[in-house]
């Protein structure tokens, strides 16, 4: 399956200024992301292009984990801890 580079290039700038934009109106970063996802996704479902779930994954799912991780709170986790320790 082949999708075409401009596609990758205009996601990855999508992505930069979804950050540029969530800091000026002071909203969640991932909340945009999410946002961004579903557009994505009605847009390739007009335009019928196919993307790879993994290229999702690689282009989405990274930004996610580090705001969460970046924005996460230890005492929160610490609060936590015993839900957390249960999810394997």
């Amino acid at each position: 399956m082949y999708i075409p580079l401009p596609f990758i290039i205009a996601m990855i700038v999508g992505i930069i200024l979804l950050n540029i934009l969530a800091k000026k109106l002071k909203i969640a970063y991932r909340i945009l992301l999410v946002v961004a996802g579903l557009f994505v996704s009605i847009i390739t479902e007009m335009l019928h292009i196919q993307i790879d779930p993994d290229l999702i994954f690689f282009i989405f799912l990274p930004p996610l984990l580090f705001e969460a991780a970046w924005a996460g709170s230890f005492k929160e986790m610490r609060k936590l801890q015993i839900y957390i320790m249960r999810l394997n």
